[in-house]
Formats: C-alpha cells, structure tokens, sequence
C-alpha cells in the first residue's frame, strides 16, 4: 500500500489509506528526499504503531535528485526518527521511481536496477523465505485481532466503571428521598403542634365565656333567654375569635410545605435520571462491534429522558396544592352534617361550622336543663367538661385528618420516585450485566488469540 493523502490537503484520500491498512500483511511506506518524515507522516505511522501493528519496510523516493553525501544525511534522520516512533530500526530502500518508470516503458532493465526497485522486488520475492511471509500471512491479523480485542474490553471497562457510578447516584439517590421524607415527617408535628395551640387558646376562650353567660346575673340579665347566650357565643366566640382563620392558615402552611418539599424532592431525582442522556458516541464509532449495544444504551437514555420531562412537566406546583387542600377539605366536610356547610365552603367555614354546631349544642343543652338557678354551677362545670372533651375530639380529629394527608401526599410522590428510580437502575443493572458477558467473551478470545500467536510465532522461528 502507497501512502496517497497522507499529505494530501484532502481528507478523504488519507481516510482511504487508513481504512486499507488493517488489510494489508506488509506496508511499504513511502517518503521523499525533498520533504522527508513530514508532520503527517510520523502521525501515520504513530497510527501504524498504536492500532495496527503492522510489518513496515520504507522507500525513500526521488534518491536520485541528491548526493551521496545529502542521501546519507537524510537516510540517518530517517532512521533516527523512526526509531523513535516504530521503536525498531528500519530498513530503508532508495528508488528513483521515475527512473523505474522510464525503464519500465523503454524496456532498460539497467534502469530498472539503478533506480532500485530492482533491489525492493529481490527483498520481496527472494529474500523473504516461507516463514517469513507466513508470518505475515496469519501472524500480523491477528495481532490486529489482538489489539481490537484489547480495546474493545478497555472500553467496556469504562462502561462498566460509568454503569456502576450511574447505580451508586441511584442509590444515594433513594437514600437521600428516604432521609428528606422522615425529616418531613419529623416537621409535621411543628404544624400539629400549632394546631394544639390555637385549640387550647380557643377552648380557653370558650371556657371564659361559660364563666361570664352561665352565671344568674346575667340570666337574670337576658331574662334566661338561650338564643340570646348562642347569639353572644357566636358573636365573642366564634366571630372574634379568629380560631379557624389561624387554624387554616396553619394547613396551608403546611400545605405549601409538603408541596414545595415534594417539588424538590421531585427535580433531584429528575436531574439524577436525566444525568443518563449523556453517552459517548467517539466510541461508538471507534467500536462497531458494540453497535447493538450502543442503541441498547441510547433506548435506555431516550426513555428515561422523555420520562422524566414528561414527569417534570406533569408536576404543577398550584395543582397538586389545590388537590391537596381539596382533600382537607373533603375529610373536613365528613365532620359536619351537609346542611351545615355551603356548597364550596372553605377550610376556616367548614371550621367553625363544626364548632358552632358542636360547642353551640353543648351551651344550649346545659342552658335548657336548668330547673332552678341552684344548678347553675353544677350546669357550668358539666358544659366546661363536655366543651373540653369536644375540643379535645376536634382537635384530634384535626390533627388526624392533617397529619393522614400530608403523609399520603408524601408517600404518594416517593412512590413514583422510587418506581422511577428503581426502573432506572433495573436498566442499569442489565445493560451491567450485558457487558460483564461481552467483556467475558471478549477475555476469552483474547486468551485463545495470544496463545495462537504465540504458537505461529514458534512456528515460524523454527
């Protein structure tokens, strides 16, 4: 093989001879007197050393249009030079080949001979004796074998070494969701604890109202009139009281907590899968054997990619709010008679609708049982107990019906995050395991490879 393009400002044309090189049992590597070992060529023949492997013999052409003393010169440079890239000494042949040519068509075979070509076909069709060219016959492919085996399982090395990396990020992945989720669990009690607060305030103040209304001055006042004593209950209690308000805004808070939590959590693990767009496509190229491989990989990236923008654009911060607070509310409703409560009420109506309904029912039960104003301290103490355990019950039943939805929205988004992630590194692990075979293989033809050579070579010394 000539070396067209190796200089050439064409491209293509030393694309050509690349392509040719793995193909060929003997290179014959050609430079010239006026441009000796240019840039281009010591690349080539670092390509020559590094990939193939190959047998080189070098002609040195247009030997003619130099001295004795310049063809010394350059032929030590070139030996120089290429010992230090092929490592070896070389054997450099000097041809004229427009005087071979010349000779050629006029028929001088002493032109043949001075030009050198003469001496090139000697080595060619004399000198090497049958060992010789059957170790260029088998032995130089496969050490081209040899060398693509090699690489193909140093590049699956990589692959393996990016797989497990990709199922560590995974699993650190999951590890961080379960962690942010118990803190999120351990934060809700803030948000049951304020409701605590607010209740005991609100009982207090229900409390103080009983001491004022259920006393026989003031009965005698309102001349024992009980829609006057609800009436004032509504008015000092319910309506000044801004119990609900604050309870509510307590469950937006929280709310508004575990929703922007979750959003978090959500765009970490959306970020950790879509880290696995990335691929390598040199090496793909580089590696036409792992194509199948490679479009096994590249489906893997497409999925999860369009999985999770679909995901990412799927979580709408103001949907899943108003969702949320739709289920409070819901569960609020099943508190109170539907009567009670007007079509779309809100959390603070709902609120003290229950209240009203309830600690309104336990004031005018009490009021109504009076049969003398002696029994009005007895009456009190029962109304203050029966108000403390309703409180007590509405508060419970409001921490309860908080705490189960936030927990359910929380679990609800881990759920499809783990399903994700798991997917994610159930893909992981098969693609792993595809190339721990391929890599097996390829060890096994390695080995097989080496050891014929090595029995080629045997062959061929004795």
């Amino acid at each position: 093989v000539d070396t067209p393009g190796t200089n050439s400002i064409i491209r293509h044309h030393q694309r050509i001879t690349e392509n040719y090189i793995h193909q060929s049992e003997l290179i014959l590597f050609v430079t010239s007197t006026d441009r000796p070992f240019s840039e281009s060529e010591r690349r080539f023949l670092e390509l020559i050393k590094g990939r193939w492997d190959r047998k080189v013999l070098f002609i040195l052409n247009k030997a003619d249009l130099k001295s004795a003393p310049e063809l010394a010169e350059i032929t030590e440079f070139l030996e120089k030079n290429i010992y230090k890239t092929l490592d070896f000494e070389p054997r450099i042949f000097h041809v004229s080949a427009k005087l071979a040519l010349a000779g050629k068509r006029e028929g001088k075979s002493a032109w043949i001979e001075e030009s050198g070509i003469g001496e090139i076909e000697r080595f060619l069709f004399h000198t090497l004796d049958q060992s010789d060219r059957l170790y260029l016959k088998l032995v130089s492919p496969l050490k081209v074998a040899h060398k693509l085996e090699s690489d193909l399982i140093h590049d699956l090395e990589e692959q393996l070494a990016s797989l497990n990396e990709q199922i560590r990020d995974l699993e650190e992945q999951s590890a961080t969701i379960r962690r942010r989720s118990r803190e999120m669990e351990a934060f809700f009690s803030k948000y049951l604890a304020e409701i605590e607060t607010v209740m005991f305030r609100f009982e207090k103040r229900i409390l103080d109202f009983l001491d004022r209304a259920m006393t026989l001055s003031h009965l005698v006042q309102i001349r024992g009139n009980v829609k006057e004593i609800e009436k004032e209950f509504k008015e000092e209690v319910i309506g000044k009281a801004n119990t609900m308000e604050a309870i509510e805004e307590i469950i937006n808070d929280a709310i508004d907590y575990v929703i922007r939590n979750n959003k978090e959590l959500w765009e970490e693990a959306v970020l950790t899968l879509a880290r696995y767009q990335e691929d390598r496509p040199e090496t793909v190229r580089r590696l036409p054997q792992l194509h199948e491989m490679a479009s096994d990989k590249n489906e893997i990236f497409r999925t999860l990619r369009d999985s999770t923008d679909k995901s990412l654009r799927k979580f709408d911060v103001s949907e899943e709010r108003e969702r949320l607070r739709e289920e409070i509310t819901q569960s609020l409703k099943q508190l109170v008679t539907l009567e009670g409560v007007a079509l779309g009420a809100g959390i603070a109506v709902i609120l003290s609708t229950i209240a009203f309904v309830d600690i309104s029912g336990i004031l005018l039960g009490s009021l109504a049982a009076i049969s003398g104003f002696f029994v009005i301290p007895q009456r009190r103490r029962k109304a203050k107990r029966d108000v403390e355990a309703k409180i007590e019950r509405i508060e419970d039943e409001l921490q309860d019906i908080l705490s189960r939805h936030l927990q359910r929205t929380l679990s609800r988004l881990n759920e499809e995050i783990e399903r994700r992630l798991e997917d994610a590194r159930r893909k992981c692990d098969t693609r792993r395991d595809l190339v721990l075979e391929r890599k097996g293989e390829l060890e096994a033809l390695l080995k097989a490879n080496r050891n014929l050579i090595h029995r080629l070579e045997s062959l061929t010394v004795s």
